[in-house]
């Protein structure tokens, strides 16, 4: 027996979204690791086998010691200023939080289908027992019916109409079975199981939960929405990467120290020492490729302006139609408890009046499906109170997995 929790917990656990993105956060810090340690001094061990053409007895190759050399040296290198190493730092910190985001994004989306299938399986479970329930009913007064048409008290019209909606109903029944075995199957699968893997789900405590204002969840949207958090961090990495473009005009620089040792024996047996070195690179001519690099990356800050309004109407549309729809479904949860509680009272007086003759077969079959309809409606607009708020949390950035959204 599943509850609501534990479906969630299994579902984040088991769904190969959730698992794609947690490797994609794990590559994103471990590039950023490598990026830092572009930012750190590296040390190397090198090495090498040199041949030089020799006249006289000395190398042609003015900066060779004599024609055949062996040399190995330690080589330490420092970055000072390099736009690209500096540039790419920066964005990698950014991508290390958008993918944190981006998972985050992947576990409501997840958390949502859990909870939308969790209520929908619970509302057809409703539906199925409701019409169960009264299809007893509905079988009493078609035996009813013809036990009055052999008294004489009522025509065979009556026997036929009450066996008609006898089998309605319980055609109604197997439609609503094979709607909840459709609706736990889709449950099955978004927690992982098989299709044959045996499926049994808690029922969930029905209570009042309280909505805040609708600008409490705009404002919330605009803040905690993965969607925006992200779409902000790109904007921010667009900024950067046209920010690099630029300081890639200005000079590189590092610094290198060196201790080698040269093998050369007419020189020295032993030759070896320190050599420290200033680099610097000033670009003077690339055919335009940095130039197209500021450009493109304008263009993307361009695109992400445009794309941000469009972004912020699609959120605080989806807040607006979810609150609305969880405020109706509020309105309904009364009106509909209201109604079954009078429509199971006009069920009592209906077979009273239908034995007295004072009211006719048919009203008598409409008062019961009137029942039915509305246990069937009060059930359902609990559950789609809570598909609704679940949906306007998702919205708004708040859908967690402990639950706590659920009931505050």
């Amino acid at each position: 027996m599943f509850d609501l929790q534990e479906l969630i917990h299994r579902a984040l656990k088991q769904n190969a979204d959730v698992r794609v993105q947690n490797a994609q956060t794990r590559i994103s810090e471990l590039e950023r690791g490598q990026t830092i340690s572009n930012l750190l001094p590296v040390l190397d061990a090198e090495g090498g086998y040199i041949y030089s053409t020799y006249r006289n007895g000395n190398p042609d190759f003015v900066g060779a010691n004599g024609q055949k050399e062996a040399l190995a040296y330690l080589a330490l290198h420092q970055p000072i200023f390099n736009a690209d190493i500096w540039g790419q730092f920066r964005q990698n910190n950014l991508e290390q939080k958008k993918q944190g985001v981006v998972l985050k994004q992947v576990r409501q989306d997840v958390i949502l289908q859990v909870v939308e299938g969790y209520f929908n399986t619970l509302k057809l479970c409703g539906k199925k027992q409701a019409l169960k329930e009264n299809l007893h009913s509905f079988q009493l007064m078609y035996q009813q019916s013809q036990l009055l048409f052999e008294s004489g008290s009522v025509p065979e019209l009556d026997v036929k109409k009450s066996h008609v909606e006898y089998l309605l109903q319980k055609n109604g029944l197997h439609q609503a079975e094979k709607e909840y075995q459709a609706a736990l199957n889709h449950l099955k699968e978004l927690v992982g199981l098989s299709i044959s893997d045996s499926l049994k789900i808690s029922d969930f405590s029905t209570q009042e939960v309280p909505l805040d204002s609708l600008p409490f969840y705009k404002k919330n949207a605009l803040q905690n929405s993965p969607e925006w958090q992200a779409l902000q961090l790109e904007e921010k990495q667009a900024l950067i990467q046209r920010q690099t473009a630029l300081l890639k005009n200005l000079p590189t620089v590092d610094a290198s120290l060196y201790y080698g040792w040269d093998n050369n024996p007419p020189l020295s047996k032993s030759n070896n020492g320190w050599q420290g070195m200033i680099n610097i690179s000033l670009p003077l001519w690339h055919w335009g490729a940095q130039k197209a690099e500021y450009q493109i990356a304008g263009l993307r800050v361009q695109q992400i302006e445009q794309t941000r309004e469009k972004l912020k109407k699609q959120i605080l549309q989806l807040v607006i139609n979810a609150y609305h729809e969880a405020r109706l479904q509020q309105t309904q949860i009364s009106a509909m408890a209201e109604g079954k509680n009078e429509a199971e009272q006009a069920v009592k007086m209906a077979r009273l009046g239908y034995k007295e003759g004072s009211i006719t077969n048919l009203e008598l079959i409409n008062t019961q499906k009137i029942f039915t309809r509305s246990q069937i409606e009060h059930l359902a607009a609990w559950y789609n109170f809570y598909i609704a708020r679940t949906a306007l949390m998702r919205g708004a950035g708040m859908l967690t997995d402990d639950l706590k959204w659920i009931e505050k």
